[in-house]
């Protein structure tokens, strides 16, 4: 059975719970596909709605609380509520509005003010829950890591340009309670005091809301002033284009001259193979993939005696591998330089001064700059001169070996915080740079860092 998403509101009269509801909705689809069942509440007593209400929260695994002004005077939300606390970790209850009343039950749990980053920590919890539960792959789970990092930013402009149409009336609940009951019980002259106050405290608020919409009418003509300088730079802008299209002709003519010095040069190394850029060292191939940073790299692993294998894992900053579990306990290397030493750099001290672990950077332009064949079990990465190198799907040790030719995850030198270090990661459709506990064991591709 698919996990559920329970999202409960409150209908009001601009329908703004409802229109937020079904923006969660449509977004929890998109980021999680057929892999969760997302139930939005609504209320239908005439045609029996509150069975498949109950089953639906009973069934429920997570719970996302929409909570609006007029939520409040809800009965059916409270009760919603209290059935989806039994998992209190996996309830989220988000504010949209003037909320701040403390005689409701909402008061007893710490709901949350409506941001991008707590969505993005919702999203993220569910996932690593999913995945922790077994009801998705790590494919899946990688799917899902990648779409929350693309869909977050347009779920939360959605759903805050949704909030920010609740009536401000509406939200001025005390005014319009007091109001009420002035004119239920009768006026008298004090009465009619609280009423003078309590308008006039109401057309402070419209006398504010009008200068908020004259400054408004003021933005879209600056704004449009704006467009106008703006159109006056695209004319200039078409001028550099024009320029640089002439500069891009002389570079062209260029590159034709040093590509034929080159291929005399070429012609002229005995040194130097005709077909590959490839130098030889003790310990592998040096790999020239053309790379702009001019960055060589291994054709193999630490440890491993040819392209294919896996070697040996490391833990960040240490330099030997081990025989038991990687963990946090066994870890032995707590400081936090930013770039590992040459003394704690696991391809120096195994291969030689010349040697170094790369940086995040360096993942990031192999990533950004070459193409990528997965073979089923690693990756040919192949530049843009031709020339590849070969990263096989080693797997981790955390804390020991798992998802060996699915999964590969190569230590960079670069600091990430106290526990966690950046690192390549890659499976069967995905590579980017990600960050992981600096005791778990993974692979070392080294680079050439001095000639």
């Amino acid at each position: 059975m698919k996990s559920i998403v329970f999202i409960s509101w409150h209908s009001d009269k601009q329908g703004i719970g409802k229109k937020i509801s079904n923006c969660f909705h449509d977004y929890l689809c998109k980021i999680f596909g057929r892999d969760i069942k997302v139930f939005a509440s609504d209320v239908d007593i005439k045609h029996g709605w509150t069975d498949e209400l109950s089953k639906a929260l009973e069934q429920s695994k997570y719970g996302i609380v929409v909570l609006t002004p007029q939520a409040l005077d809800s009965a059916w939300m409270p009760y919603e509520f209290g059935v989806l606390r039994r998992y209190p970790d996996q309830v989220w209850c988000f504010r949209f509005g003037d909320v701040s009343r403390d005689k409701t039950p909402f008061a007893y749990y710490q709901n949350l003010e409506f941001s991008e980053n707590e969505v993005a920590s919702m999203l993220d919890t569910i996932a690593r829950k999913e995945l922790a539960d077994k009801e998705i792959d790590v494919n899946d789970f990688m799917s899902i890591q990648s779409k929350i990092q693309d869909l977050t930013p347009k779920l939360y402009a959605d759903v805050s340009e949704i909030a920010s149409q609740i009536d401000d009336y509406i939200c001025n609940r005390d005014f319009r309670v007091k109001y009420e009951d002035i004119l239920k019980n009768g006026i008298d002259a004090e009465a009619n005091k609280k009423i003078s106050v309590l308008t006039s405290e109401n057309n402070s608020l419209r006398s504010e809301n009008q200068s908020l919409k004259e400054k408004n009418d003021s933005l879209s003509k600056e704004n449009q002033s704006l467009k106008k300088e703006n159109q006056s730079l695209m004319k200039v802008k078409d001028s550099f284009k024009t320029a640089n299209e002439s500069l891009l002709q002389e570079k062209a003519a260029l590159q034709s001259t040093i590509d034929q010095l080159k291929k005399e040069l070429e012609s002229a190394s005995k040194k130097q193979s005709k077909t590959s850029s490839s130098t030889s060292s003790k310990f592998c191939n040096v790999i020239d993939l053309g790379l702009p940073s001019g960055t060589l790299w291994a054709d193999r692993n630490i440890g491993a005696d040819s392209p294919e294998k896996a070697g040996y894992y490391f833990a960040w900053g240490e330099i030997k591998p081990k025989n038991g579990k990687y963990d946090w306990d066994s870890y032995t290397y707590h400081d936090n330089p930013e770039i590992l030493p040459p003394s704690n750099d696991a391809a120096t001290r195994n291969w030689g001064e010349e040697w170094c672990m790369p940086t995040r950077e360096q993942f990031d332009e192999l990533i950004e700059n070459c193409k990528w064949k997965w073979d089923g079990k690693g990756y040919k990465v192949i530049g843009q001169n031709g020339n590849s190198i070969y990263l096989p799907a080693a797997g981790a040790k955390w804390p020991t070996l798992e998802y060996e030719g699915q999964l590969g995850d190569y230590w960079s030198s670069s600091l990430y915080d106290s526990h966690h270090a950046w690192t390549l990661l890659f499976n069967d459709g995905y590579q980017y740079s990600d960050n992981n506990y600096r005791g778990n064991g993974f692979s070392v591709r080294a680079v050439r860092c001095r000639n």
